[in-house]
């Protein structure tokens, strides 16, 4: 629910529905979510996945562990069907610019 509750307030944030509609000519939104390894980071990471079914592009920061708990690694193995990115590293993040950053961090 709180994956849900914090994808609404994204979209609103990048302009609403109609930015996101398909037939709009405008660049698509990108939204970069900062993850930890707690269930806030799930939560994220559900948002994340939530906002790439609407058509946004995003990203997903995760630090570099060996296991993630069974949420994260749930949320994961979701957005990951969706085809958006998940990066360990900073350096990997989106040098140009971004509609929306979320942390979702302890």
């Amino acid at each position: 629910m709180m994956g849900r509750a914090t994808t609404e307030l994204a979209i609103h944030l990048l302009g609403g529905q109609h930015r996101l509609n398909p037939s709009n000519m405008h660049q698509v939104p990108t939204a970069v979510f900062l993850c930890g390894t707690s269930t806030v980071s799930a939560f994220g990471i559900a948002a994340a996945r939530h906002l790439a079914s609407h058509g946004v592009k995003t990203q997903v920061f995760l630090p570099d562990a060996a296991k993630y708990p069974a949420p994260v690694e749930a949320e994961l193995k979701l957005y990951r069907l969706t085809g958006g990115k998940v990066v360990t590293r900073a350096t990997q993040l989106p040098s140009s610019t971004v509609d929306l950053i979320v942390m979702a961090l302890e």
